[in-house]
């Protein structure tokens, strides 16, 4: 997939801005510097992709609903689709059109295949922190070096922690070991602790039967002593109602005859009586109202009466107002007239002095004289001045000049004096023949550099060798012998450990269990021997032989006292004792049920746990058996080694050091047989070095190192080409000295040609403005200045005379004008000063304007005063009316001349009988509340004989007794749930129900633990057989492309990539240099970059990694555009070339777009790229 346009129409700091990404381009490359909208563009680039995050960002400009990009994408089948994205949770995908359609939520499936967000970053992204990052993380070792390759390659750095993490949560649940910090050990724990406490609490039937009887016989008192309670509550509440009754019904009967007392008034209607007192009411207020309109009527008449207004000053209001508004611009004239004068006369003091620096004489030599006409005949004009301007410029540039060449052929000729003096040496011969000679022979000699690390290194691993062989436990004599012989395998070793550990954890946890079983059966004696210290407990055999031996001497009686009358009562006494024994056993049996049930349960426990612990002992047995043969089998495995083995765990780690050891020697003996190689090479190479050393002069010395003659060779030819330089350098500085000496000479006799014809036209200019013709550059600026500056003075003097006349004849015109009004209004005030007449002129216009506004306003007054008075007086006849009309409602013995003259104790009867009426009502309110639905005449006849002070005894009795039942009833109460919790508690016989409940929850948390265990341990299963897969069929490919990658971001400093083993015996990632040299990418080494690569090439080695997985994913599905942001920021000028190669490389397969804001990165792709670049300037 490749991005054709992306619109950023509003997002960030850009509104209706696009981006197009040329067809065919090689590598697109997006420059902007700091604060352009780099880091914008390449932020919507992703949210285009695969949406706005829910956090809100790049809203700062436009508002977060309004966000809006745009693109047209293409995919290697050709197909196009254009599309705008909205931030939202739905329906985000729209047509790219003003109408915004929403598009499929899978629209972009045939461009983006399988890829989000976090896929796309991780593996389509990169910038220079993340590729340092990567670089680093080649570093960590794993099982066989393809997972860093892996993670790499992919970008996913975090599949070996999440294996490790499985792993560690897998381990919280669950290990072979038992341990009290498992999760599902400690259910397991909880299981077997509440199952023993449900087998030993279980319920009795004897005890059962005599919980149920107390339960029933607790519920039969329950029930008597409720009864009794609720009877002795409805006698209490009837002689309550009686009480209650007595003083209602005589409320009810007082109210009633006071009601009867105005019966005069029951055919008078709730409604005429208010309609009556409305009407009085609204008579009086009517009448007090047209009062108060009356009196307020008189006062705005009188208020009228009262006001005077100057009409003649009201009609020239206009005119004054108008004076009063210059008055200020008046007193101003007045203040700057003098001010103003004064400029003037100071232009025309310094117009004099110009036309005095000038030499202008007569009328027209002083500033008062020079009248325009008089100006403008001395004034020479703008153009002659103009002239004389650019002469005056055309003299000093040509006397500059002259100036300058004079300077720099004084330090030309210095500089040739000087190469004179230094005189010529001999000709020295080009020395890139021999240059060309020597570099044939760098190859070779490049593959010598390493010698003194070859030879250190092998030291160094030799001793390394001696050293861990000194380590070895156990030790080892015939290290040779030992290195012929197979060694047992890891795995050998490992089927050992499991196998001694497993036998060892059975031991340890058949002798715990053993050790549990032997406290357990402690315990469990002592609570027996605790129980029997309280007496024998009769058990059924000994009831059974109580009885027999009672029954026998009932049946041998008879027969005894048939032969012996004497010996019968003795007989008699033994069967009474017998009957008493065998009763009392029984009874004992009965009332001790519970006890003689929990230690037969206890004593058959007992035995069980003996027998189990038996058991126990022989697995023990059988378990040290197995040890002692699985010890001898270990010791047999290393018997063809001639070692005793210890612990598999450490001969684990002695087989890996032996290995190491091995594998020490082996990489000494192969830097020995480099070394000789090397020396080899050397002695080739030295007759060719001693014929360039014979050629550039140079003494051979005894038994020199081939090394060591290069060097010196080197740096003759260094030298030869410095002196060589030197002297070409130093005759193309005499001829470049001479050619410029030549040029100047002809250039100084232009500039005096030139000056020459330039004195003869300024000499005439001069003339013109009244200087001699011979005068110099600096009078002429000076009379050019004052010429520059007279027609700006005489102008400035011009205006403050027109300005003063000015003033003077607005003043005139004011004071006419004031003068006028004064005489015609004021004539008093003809004294004053014209401003201040005005003044007061002012102040009579505004009293009469406000004496005008108070006779406007109390004209309004008294008009709404009689309007109001005409109203009152309507209100006055329609309210007497209305009390006419009520009056007349009135039944007619209610009626006559007193009532309507004086309505008021006719009005107090009514609103006596309301009240009345009101209170008989609340009377019978409050009986019907206490009558328990009794009527009237129910309630009379229930209180005939109604003795009220007996009845308040009674009551007083009741109470008393009420609580003593209420007691009695709580008591029965308790009694009952009292025996209902000890059912319950019997039922479940002490927390057996929390028991059970505890089992099954601890149950369920095992077979939830155990799914939890093996969801994890599968996953990890699966990660690893996916990884495995994915390395077998993707790494050796993927290698073999990141290493043509990678030689081409170095530049040819190396030719590929490979693995090989390392001393641990793990595969490690090998870089080869391009002279044959290989280097392992290893944490140990690199940390310190010893035999390992630079932190750069690291960096190189990651980005070829990460391409060459690019590459191989485009090949199989649809792939993302690669985003890089500033990805070479720490690589230098050279690096950075070939990086750019490297990503113009992916275009073939995918869109490279490159993101930067240095400048030098666009200079380096333009130079490497050419046409191939589509640079995109933000």
């Amino acid at each position: 997939m490749r991005i054709e346009r992306l619109d950023l129409i509003r997002y960030g700091s850009f509104t209706d801005r696009s981006l197009a990404f040329r067809d065919g381009a090689r590598l697109h490359l997006v420059y902007g510097a700091n604060e352009a909208g780099k880091s914008t563009a390449l932020a919507a680039i992703v949210d285009l992709l695969f949406g706005f995050p829910h956090a809100k960002e790049w809203d700062f400009l436009h508002e977060a609903r309004a966000l809006r990009l745009g693109a047209s994408l293409v995919n290697r089948n050709g197909e196009r689709i254009s599309f705008r994205r909205r931030r939202g949770n739905k329906n985000t995908l729209l047509a790219d059109d003003e109408g915004e359609s929403p598009l499929r939520d899978d629209a972009l499936l045939p461009f983006l295949g399988n890829l989000g967000r976090e896929v796309f970053l991780s593996s389509f992204g990169l910038n220079s922190e993340r590729l340092q990052d990567g670089a680093r993380a080649l570093l960590a070792e794993d099982d066989d070096g393809r997972g860093a390759l892996f993670a790499a390659a992919s970008g996913r750095h975090a599949i070996a922690s999440v294996r490790k993490g499985l792993d560690e949560e897998a381990g919280q649940i669950f290990t072979d070991r038992r341990s009290k910090d498992r999760r599902f050990y400690q259910a397991l724990t909880r299981y077997e602790d509440a199952n023993r406490l449900m087998r030993e609490r279980e319920l009795r039937e004897t005890a059962w039967k005599a919980l149920n009887q107390d339960v029933e016989r607790a519920q039969a008192v329950l029930e008597e002593a409720t009864a009794a309670l609720r009877e002795h509550r409805a006698r209490e509440r009837r002689l309550q109602r009686q009480v209650s009754l007595a003083p209602r019904l005589t409320e009810l009967a007082e109210a009633e005859r006071a009601l009867g007392e105005l019966d005069d008034l029951a055919e008078v209607t709730a409604g005429a009586g208010r309609d009556l007192e409305d009407a009085v009411r609204a008579l009086a207020e009517a009448e007090a109202r047209e009062r108060d309109a009356r009196a307020a009527l008189a006062e705005a008449e009188g208020a009228l009466a009262a006001i005077r207004v100057n009409e003649a000053v009201l009609e020239r209001a206009r005119e004054i107002a108008d004076l009063v508004s210059e008055t200020g611009a008046y007193r101003q004239r007045l203040a700057q007239i003098p001010r103003v004068q004064a400029e003037a006369d100071a232009h025309d003091e310094e117009i004099s002095a110009l036309l005095r620096r000038l030499g202008v004489s007569g009328s027209a030599g002083t500033g008062a004289g020079l009248t325009g006409e008089e100006f403008d005949r001395v004034f020479p004009g703008d153009a002659v001045l103009a002239r004389l301007e650019e002469e005056i410029a055309d003299g000093r540039k040509l006397a500059e000049t002259l100036a300058v060449l004079s300077r720099r052929e004084t330090e030309e000729q210095a500089a040739l004096a000087a190469m004179d003096r230094r005189g010529t040496s001999d000709a020295i011969s080009d020395p890139a023949p021999l240059a060309s000679r020597f570099r044939a022979l760098s190859p070779d000699l490049a593959g010598l550099d390493h010698a003194d690390d070859l030879a250190a290194r092998q030291k160094t691993l030799a001793r390394e060798a001696e050293e861990a062989a000194a380590r070895l436990d156990p030790p080892v004599g015939d290290i040779d012998r030992l290195a012929s012989l197979p060694l047992p395998s890891a795995g050998e070793i490992d089927a050992h450990r499991l196998v001694l550990a497993e036998v060892r954890e059975a031991i340890r946890r058949g002798e715990a269990t053993r050790a549990e079983r032997r406290a357990l059966i402690e315990r469990r004696a002592g609570m027996i021997a605790e129980a029997e210290r309280g007496g024998d407990v009769p058990d059924a055999e000994a009831i059974r032989v109580a009885r027999a031996a009672r029954d026998a001497a009932l049946s041998a009686l008879p027969e005894v006292m048939a032969r012996d009358g004497a010996g019968a009562g003795s007989a008699l006494a033994e069967v009474a004792r017998l009957t008493a024994v065998a009763d009392g056993l029984a009874d004992r049996a009965l009332s001790e049920a519970e006890r003689v049930s929990r230690l037969r349960a206890e004593r058959e426990a007992l035995m069980g746990e003996r027998a189990e612990l038996a058991e126990n002992e022989k697995d023990l047995e059988r378990l040290r058996d197995r040890k002692v043969d699985a010890l001898g089998a270990w010791r047999k495995l290393f018997e063809p080694l001639g070692v005793t083995p210890t612990s598999p765990e450490r001969m684990a780690d002695w087989r890996r050091a032996l290995e190491g050891l091995l594998a020490v020697r082996g990489e000494a003996a192969e830097y020995a047989d480099r070394l000789a190689a090397m020396h080899e090479k050397a002695e080739a190479l030295r007759p060719e070095l001693a014929g360039l050393a014979e050629e550039l002069g140079l003494e051979m010395q005894a038994r020199e190192r081939v090394r060591a003659l290069a060097r010196r060779v080197d740096d003759a030819l260094s030298a030869r080409r410095d002196a060589w330089s030197a002297e070409r350098v130093e005759a193309g500085r005499r001829s470049d000295i001479e050619e410029r000496l030549e040029r100047m000479e002809a250039e100084r006799a232009g500039c005096l040609r030139a000056q020459e014809s330039w004195r003869a036209r300024f000499g005439s200019t001069l003339l013109r403005i009244g200087l001699a013709e011979d005068d110099t550059l600096g009078a002429a600026e000076a009379a050019l200045a004052a010429w520059r500056d007279l027609p700006g003075v005489v102008s400035a003097r011009d205006h403050e005379a027109r300005r003063v006349a000015g003033m003077r004849r607005d003043n005139r015109t004011f004071e006419d004008a004031a003068a006028g009004l004064v005489a015609a209004l004021a004539p008093d005030l003809s004294d004053l000063a014209p401003a201040d007449a005005v003044n007061r002129l002012n102040d009579l216009r505004e009293t009469a304007l406000a004496d005008r506004t108070r006779r406007e306003s109390a004209i309004e007054t008294r008009e709404k005063a009689v309007e109001r008075a005409k109203a009152c007086a309507a209100d006055v006849k329609q309210a007497s009316a209305l009390l006419h009309e009520a009056l007349a409602r009135l039944p007619a013995h209610l009626g006559g001349r007193a009532i309507e003259d004086d309505p008021a104790p006719l009005l107090a009867r009514l609103a006596e009988r309301r009240e009345l009426l009101a209170a008989r009502d609340d009377s019978l309110r409050r009986f019907e509340e206490v009558a328990d639905g009794l009527t009237r005449e129910e309630a009379a006849r229930e209180l005939e004989g109604f003795d009220r002070d007996a009845a308040q005894a009674d009551l007083q009795l009741l109470r008393e007794g009420e609580e003593a039942l209420t007691s009695a009833h709580g008591e029965a109460t308790s009694a009952h749930q009292a025996a209902l919790a000890r059912r319950r508690e019997a039922e479940m016989a002490e927390g057996a129900e929390k028991a059970a409940f505890d089992r099954g929850a601890a149950e369920e948390e095992m077979l939830e633990t155990g799914r939890e265990w093996s969801v994890l341990r599968i996953a990890g299963l699966m990660l690893d057989a996916a990884l495995a897969r994915h390395r077998e069929a993707e790494g050796d490919p993927l290698l073999a492309r990141a290493g043509e990658i990678f030689k081409t971001v170095t530049g040819g400093a190396y030719s590929g990539l490979s693995r090989a083993l390392d001393e641990d015996d793990a595969t490690a990632l090998v870089a080869r240099r391009a002279d044959g040299g290989e280097i392992l990418v290893r944490a140990r080494e690199a940390a310190g970059h010893a035999s390992g690569l630079s932190e750069g090439t690291l960096n190189q080695l990651y980005l070829a990694l990460r391409l060459a997985f690019l590459t191989d994913y485009a090949e199989r599905a649809e792939p993302a555009p690669f985003i890089g942001d500033d990805l070479f920021q720490s690589f230098d000028d050279a690096r950075t070339a070939n990086g750019l190669g490297a990503l113009a490389g992916l275009s073939e397969n995918l869109q490279p777009i490159l993101f930067t804001h240095h400048r030098s990165v666009v200079d380096l792709a333009a130079r490497e790229l050419g046409e191939g670049l589509d640079l995109i300037e933000l």
